[in-house]
């Protein structure tokens, strides 16, 4: 369901986007990690994040619903990918008013999807909801 609003919000909107695999860990400077790089590549997973995990985790627990808009903002697995002070800056200035847009009306469209009791829309058991 997650996934439906986001896409729904960026199509709406004529918005670029990609879905694909995302990698979520919580190896530090794992570019310099050779062996968990071939790991990574065998996934055919697009993207590599770490902030994410704990949420996903802690989501499906409680069965929540849960989706992430991600900026992919380096690709540390080519060779000039890699983020670097100056680039970070720039795409925070480029793609942060608009990408914190985009996340909320997704979460607006989520929350109408929810209350009309769309499918897949599942929020757990009555208790699960105030916790």
């Amino acid at each position: 369901m997650a996934t439906r609003a986001v896409t729904d919000v960026l199509e709406k909107e004529d918005a670029a986007y990609h879905i694909g695999i995302t990698y979520t860990s919580n190896i530090r400077f794992w570019e310099f990690n050779e062996a968990f790089k071939v790991r990574l590549r065998e996934t055919r997973a697009q993207a590599y994040e770490m902030e994410c995990a704990t949420l996903f985790a802690a989501s499906y627990r409680r069965k929540l619903p849960l989706g992430a808009l991600l900026l992919i903002s380096d690709l540390p697995l080519n060779r000039d990918g890699i983020k670097t002070k100056e680039s970070s800056q720039k795409i925070f200035q480029k793609f942060t008013a608009d990408h914190l847009q985009k996340g909320i009306k997704s979460l607006q469209l989520m929350r109408e999807m929810l209350d009309k009791k769309m499918k897949g829309a599942y929020r757990g058991r009555d208790q699960d909801i105030d916790a």
